[in-house]
């Protein structure tokens, strides 16, 4: 009998295992509430991911160029962000952010990690193919954006879209 509830417990543990990665596209996220006037709070974010998830945060990553803004790297580490550098060298790089994004994404679906939902906190439209692949191999994506700087075919691509504006 306590062989059978063990197997129970493990099978239970298992089944309610969903662990989330979180992608942060700062430039796009923290301009764009500099545009309308709204207070960049990571942690309203992280509670509302942590709500709409119902799930174990594991893994944040936030992206950008940390030199508009000497506070935000400071409270994204302090969240328990990993802060990924994005120096732009002239206008010819505008996509950077959104090409380290994607490639650190894919490789986590093969660095033995199995992340069950993904919440990409953008609201670029270049984001479409990578929330596509996702959802093709069975993840459930969830957007965070601003409404003024998200495009539309991404909210209607991913599982389920938060206007950060609706958060504040």
């Amino acid at each position: 009998m306590g062989a059978k509830l063990i197997g129970v417990n493990l099978i239970g543990a298992d089944s309610m295992k969903n662990d989330v990665a979180v992608s942060l596209d700062l430039d796009n996220v923290v301009i764009g509430a500099t545009e309308v006037n709204l207070t960049f709070d990571v942690n309203l974010l992280l509670d509302q991911i942590k709500q709409a998830t119902n799930g174990r945060v594991v893994l944040r990553y936030a992206y950008g160029d940390w030199r508009q803004n000497e506070q935000i790297p400071r409270a994204l580490a302090t969240a328990g962000f990993d802060l990924q550098s994005t120096v732009r060298l002239g206008h010819m790089s505008k996509n950077l952010v959104d090409m380290q994004m994607v490639v650190d994404a894919m490789e986590t679906l093969v660095d033995g990690h199995d992340f069950t939902t993904y919440v990409l906190i953008t609201g670029d439209r270049d984001f479409v193919p990578l929330v596509s692949a996702l959802r093709k191999r069975g993840k459930q994506v969830i957007g965070m954006g601003l409404r003024h700087t998200t495009s539309q075919s991404l909210v209607d691509l991913c599982d389920r879209y938060i206007y950060y504006d609706d958060l504040v």
